[in-house]
């Protein structure tokens, strides 16, 4: 996990999913944002990178991380997602834990 620059002028919390083997990305996900909601983070960016490396020239890894989002919305209170760095990465907002 890194910091870069957030929305709010405050370090944003980030994980870099290049070369991460399919089987792995879930629990990468899940350990990510279940820390970011501990430590009451906001928003969080995910690199997925551009896809340019898989077989089929598609964002594959982005595709499956844009599922798993929407699948665990509520469990990890994620509000919604954007695509940004030219589709390399996924500026994902949450909602204040309860």
């Amino acid at each position: 996990m890194t910091a870069r620059m957030g929305s709010d002028g405050g370090n944003l919390p980030s994980l870099d999913l290049h070369g991460v083997p399919p089987h792995r990305v879930d629990a990468k996900l899940e350990h990510f944002l279940h820390n970011a909601r501990w430590k009451h983070q906001r928003q969080v960016q995910i690199v997925t990178g551009h896809g340019a490396s898989s077989r089929s020239g598609e964002p594959v890894l982005r595709k499956r991380v844009e599922r798993w989002l929407e699948q665990n919305k509520a469990r990890y209170g994620i509000v919604q997602k954007e695509v940004t760095s030219k589709g390399g990465a996924l500026l994902v907002d949450l909602s204040p834990p309860s």
